[in-house]
């Protein structure tokens, strides 16, 4: 596994970290944090490359691989010892300022023998032979790894393999790869990354990512510029181009480059989950099963990202920034065909027909049954599915428990869940004060097995994996006026005698005292409310071994930890704060701004987690959670949080309660004497709390800090409920990226398109991620999270914890329909509009709500499946791993 920790060095030594993730399916190829700020006329730039903890060895497991990888660095900055020991000239390309030669130049104005440097296809300089181009690169040397030799003189070593394992190599690597500062038009430079697969011959694939870029030391136009955009320049002035060398790091004839333009057209390479693909030096009919060559083992392979500052240019990039990362992916050639690991595609859909009506929200899928079984809200029951053809799901039945709870009045069906051929149903009352129901059904047939008292408005319901005990989070939520706010509580329900016998009791938080909890920064903060009645459980799931129980209570930004060792005495034994995430923190950008661009950047602002769904993962016999930091407010009568960052008109700002006023909660004074002149402005309209941290119950009067909800990402946390890994601006970047996505959607709502001049949910929640599920591929364990705002589930890799890494985005929603003025509106004039009902069908997919993964073995298919309900198109989906 590699965990790189990249840092960005500013004009002023500033040291402000960047922390970039890569699991041990991506090589550590990556040129992290390139960056450009003016430094009197000319320009400035920092590259980093450089390992936090785990670079030990110089090695990298990738699935069954064995992947050793090293590098040496290059910078030409014209100084006068560059050309010492040359036997020939340097020659200048003499072409246009803003050019550069290519091959057939070369041999023209120098040549038949001749170097181009950094490339053949692109030179700005050339020497006149093989040796000198080897003199000059040895001139120019910034960095090797391994060093064999020393600090002073510094000599590669190779990266090699011993036994099929890398050989084990010092882990004191040098960071940065490249460390440049005053670099001037007409610089370049280059990194060649060598790498040796170790026991297998690999596929290998060549991907870069853009994290972040800033105009004239601002992440929004120059106001003297305003055509320009979102479009940072540097982009486009650097150039750059990549390809598969022999280790002498620079171009010969036959290495064709794979991408050769600015630094905007390399990083857009190939938008891929695994890049662009390498061709090896194995041909496919001796490695491998695809059409294309692998990479020998044993064998040192090379790859070159070499960079250039046309002459032309200066003044107009200062201050400037980009930072970006290059990786490498490979997998085993034998049994693979070359296509890449880990794309979700667009299998079968099931359509309830009903539009934003709940028609497909939790799905449960049953083994045993071939079958899915999705809440539809709006009938008030579970549809169940037969999927044993997962092209074509078939709605064969349905399950509504008002035919089977006598002296029940049925208020919602709010969750399912299934395990060995045994489906069940949280079911609230009519009455939010009134104590839910837990009902049991067989799979087989949808007979009626068995029910069991639950606390106030069961929201999630999930089997332990035993399959002896069920559990079910209690929201309690208040009623509109705040004076009925009842406990929540976790059911842990025994199901050992079988459903028709099952028992329950509640686990509550009454021994935790509000003050105390607040103290620990804990949110507890409904007028009046006792911890027990304020803590309000969203999410429950237990631990592999079915001992503990973990809830999430996304209100109170915290995490719950239950021990259900004991069924019928459960206790909760602490709850866990998560904090807050500091948005003006290097790669804990976010998009605040609701203006029809896409303006991820760090802002004045702090996140409130506020995790929806849990998931547990074990990995390496630890035990692991997995959730998405949706956020969500409270809004009623008697308290309502939710606030807009409004200016007055006069330079003053306060957070206006956005309650058509409706409700008791004052308006919130804020002191911009806090933040940095001209910072607020852009962010008004910012849906924010109007009740931060540390009020408790009170009206703050007046705040000098911003909360918003939720992370915009997703947290993994150990079983102690720390967080050992956060995404930081991962998942708006993704969106940005994704090709599923048109940018004028980026950040678009569930029920509605962005206009010209919007990006709505910028200003909320983003994404909006909410839906979880874990699951293992081969070894391997995976994550899915679902965006419920712009929709799509992004595929990540969790084995490493500390380190995940990204592995494919797809959203299935059609931008081309505007569900609001297309379906929506002609349905509620007309509910058989069949315009709208027909594109309600074309629509795809929106809102997914609840994910479930379903692992090869017990998949119709034999692959690994992922199925989606979605709330807002009523559309139950099934996804393909491949």
């Amino acid at each position: 596994m590699v965990d790189p920790h990249c840092d960005m060095l500013d004009n002023n030594g500033g040291d402000d970290g960047i922390d970039i993730d890569l699991s041990r399916r991506k090589a550590l190829a990556a040129l992290g944090s390139i960056g450009v700020a003016s430094v009197g006329a000319g320009l400035g730039t920092s590259a980093y490359f450089s390992d936090q903890e785990t670079f030990e060895n110089n090695g990298l497991v990738a699935g069954t691989l064995d992947m050793g990888v090293g590098y040496t660095a290059h910078y030409s900055d014209w100084s006068a010892d560059e050309d010492d020991d040359l036997a020939g000239e340097v020659t200048m390309y003499d072409g246009g300022p803003n050019e550069v030669g290519d091959a057939a130049d070369l041999e023209i104005q120098v040549g038949p023998d001749a170097v181009g440097l950094p490339a053949n296809d692109a030179w700005l300089i050339a020497v006149e032979s093989e040796d000198d181009a080897e003199q000059f690169l040895d001139n120019t040397q910034t960095g090797v790894y391994p060093n064999t030799g020393t600090q002073e003189d510094p000599i590669q070593g190779e990266v090699t393999c011993t036994n099929g394992t890398a050989t084990p190599q010092a882990d004191d690597a040098d960071a940065p790869v490249i460390e440049l500062s005053d670099v001037k038009p007409g610089d370049f430079g280059e990194v060649t990354f060598d790498f040796a697969l170790c026991d297998n011959p690999g596929y290998v694939w060549v991907n870069g990512t853009l994290r972040g870029a800033s105009e004239n030391e601002q992440t929004e136009p120059k106001a003297d510029d305003p055509d320009e955009g979102a479009g940072v320049e540097l982009l486009d002035v650097v150039q750059a181009a990549v390809w598969v060398d022999d280790g002498n790091n620079y171009q010969n004839d036959d290495e064709e480059p794979l991408v050769v333009g600015s630094l905007r057209d390399v990083l857009g390479m190939d938008a891929s989950v695994n890049g662009t693909a390498l061709n090896g030096d194995l041909t496919a009919e001796d490695g491998g099963m695809g059409d294309r060559n692998c990479f020998s083992t044993g064998t040192t392979h090379s790859v070159v990202f070499a960079w250039w500052i046309p002459v032309d240019h200066g003044n107009e990039i200062q201050g400037d920034s980009a930072s970006f990362d290059l990786s490498l992916y490979t997998e085993q050639c034998r049994h693979n065909d070359g296509e890449g690991m880990g794309r979700l595609s667009l299998l079968g859909r099931h359509s309830s027909g009903l539009y934003d009506e709940g028609g497909a929200e939790i799905a449960s899928y049953d083994p045993t049954t071939e079958r899915v079984f999705v809440i539809n809200a709006d009938a008030g029951q579970a549809d169940v599915l037969d999927v044993s053809d997962p092209t074509d799901p078939t709605k064969v039945d349905g399950i509504d428990p008002r035919d089977n709870l006598s002296g029940f009045t049925v208020g919602s069906v709010n969750s399912v869940d299934t395990q060995d051929g045994t489906v069940a149903l949280a079911v609230a009352a009519d009455s939010l004060s009134a104590n839910g129901r837990v009902a049991f059904y067989d799979a087989t047939d949808s007979s009626f097995l068995g029910s069991a008292p639950l606390g106030p408005l069961p929201d999630l319901v999930k089997f332990a994996p035993d399959g002896n005990t069920v559990l079910v989070a209690n929201e309690g939520e208040p009623s509109d006026d705040y004076n009925t706010d009842p406990e929540g509580s976790v059911s842990v329900v025994d199901i050992s005698g079988g459903a028709g016998s099952a028992t329950s009791t509640n686990a509550g938080f009454g021994g935790f005292n509000a003050t105390d909890l607040r103290d620990k920064g804990v949110r507890i903060f409904g007028p009046g409310a006792s911890a027990a009645e304020d803590l309000e459980p969203e999410s429950v799931v237990a631990s592999p071994d079915s001992q503990t129980a973990f809830v999430s209570l996304q209100e109170n930004n915290a995490i719950g930890i239950i021990d259900i060792s004991d069924t019928s005495d459960p206790t909760v034994t602490d709850v866990v704060p998560l904090g807050y995430k500091d948005h003006s923190l290097p790669g804990n950008e976010l998009d605040a701004i609701d203006n029809g661009e896409i303006d991820i950047r760090n802002e004045p602002l702090f996140g409130m987690y506020q995790p929806d769904v849990l998931e547990t993962a074990e990995i390496d016999g630890e035990t692991y959670l997995v959730t998405a930091s949706e956020g969500d407010a409270r809004e009623y009568e008697g308290l309502f949080e939710t606030g807009v960052l409004t200016d007055t008109g006069s330079g003053d700002f306060v957070i206006e309660i956005d309650d058509d006023g409706n409700s008791s909660t004052n308006n919130v004074d804020v002191d911009e004497s806090a933040f940095s002149d001209g910072v607020l402005s852009p962010l008004e309209d910012l849906e924010v709390t109007a009740r931060p941290p540390g009020n408790g119950d009170s009206d703050p009067g007046t705040v000098s800090e911003l909360y918003v909800f939720g992370g915009r990402s997703y947290l993994i946390l150990d079983s102690d409920g720390e967080i050992v890994f956060e995404s930081g601006d991962q998942f708006e970047q993704i969106v940005k990226n994704s090709d599923d996505v048109p940018d004028q959607q980026f950040n678009a709502e569930n029920d509605e398109l962005n206009d010209t001049d919007d990006d709505s949910s910028s200003e909320a929640s983003g994404p909006e991620p909410e839906g979880v599920a874990t699951g293992e591929i081969d070894g391997e364990t995976f994550a899915f999270i679902g965006f419920e705002e712009v929709g799509g589930i992004a595929m990540f890799d969790v084995t490493e914890p500390t380190a995940p890494s990204f592995v494919d985005y797809i959203n299935t929603r059609n931008f081309d329909i505007a569900p609001e003025d297309d379906i929506e509106d002609p349905l509620d004039a007309d509910p058989n509009d069949a315009a709208a009902l027909q594109a309600l069908e074309d629509v795809g997919d929106l809102g997914p709500e609840g994910v479930e993964f379903v692992s090869a073995a017990d998949s119709p298919s034999g692959d690994p499946l992922l199925i989606v309900g979605h709330e807002v198109s009523g559309t139950t989906t099934i996804y393909s791993i491949a």
